[in-house]
């Protein structure tokens, strides 16, 4: 059973959860990124049984604003 948090203790393990993402995919090129969060979400699933439901969406582009 998962051990209960109060609110603070959930935004700090998330906070370090994003810190350690960054850390891991600081560095690498647009590709290596991708590669790295589909092998995530893979296992991800595998050890949930879920398909996760997050929305795909294209990434953003620049435009050119004067």
């Amino acid at each position: 059973m998962a051990k209960e948090r109060t609110l603070d203790e959930a935004l700090d393990e998330f906070e370090r959860w994003g810190d350690r993402v960054v850390g891991e995919v600081e560095g690498l090129s647009k590709a290596e990124a991708l590669k790295y969060f589909k092998r995530t979400r893979s296992r991800v699933e595998k050890l949930t049984g879920k398909k996760l439901a997050l929305p795909q969406r294209p990434a953003p582009t620049t435009t050119n604003a004067e």
